[in-house]
């Protein structure tokens, strides 16, 4: 998915501002003054450009290599194999390799470089964790430190950041593009009612099918400026424009609040989208996905219900149907009750995996979350599932449960977890608007399969990037504590859950924390108080 960000930042032209520029960034990110170029052109490097500290330990070295690209210019997946191989090299051994490019962000090299960190893990027993941050997650890096900002944008004035704040509220290129095409088809439009033509049946709405297609290009980046487009497209619409162009209108406006969150106002227009196309499949798909975001399930079963058997291959409806049968105890297998041709689709077996979890039925939603991966391996929802059963499923075993420890197959699950939600995780954390929900349960598991692993600095980096993404989620806070204690930052733990409830994890995390500065006092006050926790 496309990054839809605050900032956009002037590309460094040369590698060597380019190196400057990612000097003082990542002596920020690294909270290591120290960061510093290594060698000189004409030395040998190890692949490496910048040479810094995590955190400043001695035990925590990270090298960087800086990768200017032209304009359409990708990293390939063999210059990161081969600055790998020569960073294996370095001495003393790198703690973690990271490479920067000014090409855009590329999830197949994320997973390359997941991949490179597991194998040399397995392989040659050499923990070395490797990045890739691309342009797009390099500006997200870059906004957050002002010292960065002001390196790789010399120009930037906090005055500059309301200007472009306001700039990106407004449509791109909608002004001169679209809104001389609404003056003539409106002014056509009148010249023909005055001649009184049918315009039902001319070619005039033809324009607003293109104009429609032009502003549905925006949607998925750019929902704000697309809604706007598309409620100015409606209030031209006259009171003869053809049903088929009134469903698109209104449909997209729907799909625009969805982007945008506000799944009220996209229920209510996908279900009033369906009156004026009420035989179109699409439009009876919306319609019951409407009761969806309502979970009004005795709807979706009514309508539905009856327009199964004359839409058999309407895999949408169907999926929406077996999600309705979710609090219906009389039903023990929801396939049943949708026609055979839609049984087989992605919509219905993710649906499927829905029912089972809902019904409380462990061990089934796993094994249907792993069938359903085996069937539809490139659908993102599947592998999202089929990631999240494998947690569960690994710490089932008898020897987690009896000794804590994970055996050789559990180990290889919970490796498969971190390969597939850290590419996941890139795209949740870049992207500024969520459909259905937002999506925390991609951290949240990221989380815990690092901290199943042990390798917590993982776990807490992941945790601080979720707070910064979801600061209000009280179970991100809540983990995130934990991860902290863990990383002996009692201050910022104890910090984070100060306002939250008492339950089992604050409670606990305030005890332990306690017990490590010894404040006997808050020890005995939990122990008198929170007792039952």
């Amino acid at each position: 998915m496309s990054e839809y960000g605050a900032t956009q930042l002037p590309k460094p032209t040369d590698e060597q501002t380019f190196e400057r520029c990612n000097e003082v960034l990542w002596r920020c990110i690294l909270n290591d003054e120290n960061v510093q170029c290594y060698g000189r052109r004409g030395q040998r490097q190890y692949g490496v450009d910048l040479v810094g500290r995590r955190g400043g330990k001695s035990d925590r070295i990270v090298g960087i290599q800086c990768k200017l690209k032209g304009e359409g210019q990708p990293l390939t997946e063999k210059e990161v194999r081969d600055e790998v191989e020569k960073a294996l090299g370095f001495n003393p051994p790198l703690a973690e390799y990271i490479i920067v490019t000014t090409a855009s962000d590329d999830a197949k090299l994320q997973s390359v470089a997941l991949e490179l960190s597991d194998d040399l893990r397995k392989d040659r027993d050499r923990e070395l964790n490797i990045s890739i941050y691309g342009w797009n997650s390099l500006q997200r890096e870059v906004s957050r430190y002002r010292k960065a900002l002001d390196a790789f944008d010399p120009t930037h004035t906090p005055h500059g950041d309301r200007v472009e704040r306001k700039i990106e509220e407004l449509p791109p290129n909608l002004d001169s593009v679209l809104s001389p095409r609404f003056d003539a088809i409106t002014s056509e439009i009148a010249t023909l009612k005055a001649t009184q033509v049918d315009l039902r049946h001319t070619a005039i709405y033809r324009e607003y099918d293109q104009l429609i297609d032009v502003i549905r290009e925006l949607l998925p980046t750019s929902p704000a400026p697309a809604l706007n487009s598309l409620l100015e497209l409606e209030r031209r619409l006259g009171e003869n424009a053809p049903s088929h162009i009134r469903f698109r209108v209104t449909s997209n406006i729907a799909a625009c609040h969805l982007e945008l969150g506000d799944e009220d106002k996209a229920a209510k227009g996908f279900i009033a989208a369906w009156e004026y196309s009420p035989d179109d499949p699409k439009a009876i798909a919306n319609k019951a996905f409407g009761f969806f975001l309502k979970k009004d399930w005795d709807s979706i079963r009514a309508f539905a219900g009856p327009r199964l058997s004359t839409n058999p291959d309407n895999a949408e409806l169907s999926a929406c149907y077996v999600l309705s049968l979710k609090f219906d105890e009389s039903v023990d297998d929801p396939i049943a009750h949708i026609p055979e041709p839609a049984r087989h689709s992605p919509q219905v077996a993710e649906a499927h995996v829905n029912w089972l979890i809902e019904r409380g039925a462990p061990g089934a939603w796993w094994d249907a979350a792993i069938a359903a991966r085996e069937k539809f391996p490139e659908r993102d929802e599947v592998k999202d599932l089929y990631a999240s059963a494998l947690l569960p499923k690994a710490t089932s075993g008898r020897r987690f449960i009896d000794e804590g420890i994970l055996d050789e197959v559990a180990h290889g699950y919970v490796e498969e977890v971190i390969r597939i939600f850290s590419v996941r995780w890139v795209e949740v954390r870049d992207r500024t608007i969520h459909r259905l929900g937002d999506q925390t349960f991609v951290p949240l598991n990221l989380i815990a399969a690092y901290r199943l692993l042990d390798r917590s600095e993982e776990a807490t980096r992941v945790g601080l990037e979720a707070l910064e993404r979801f600061p209000n989620n009280v179970a991100i806070k809540e983990l995130v504590a934990v991860t902290l204690v863990e990383q002996g930052d009692m201050d910022r733990a104890l910090q984070l859950i100060s306002d939250l409830d008492a339950n089992s994890s604050t409670v606990m995390t305030r005890y332990n924390i306690a017990i490590y500065k010894r404040d006997w006092t808050t020890v005995l006050s939990l122990v008198e108080t929170q007792l039952e926790f």
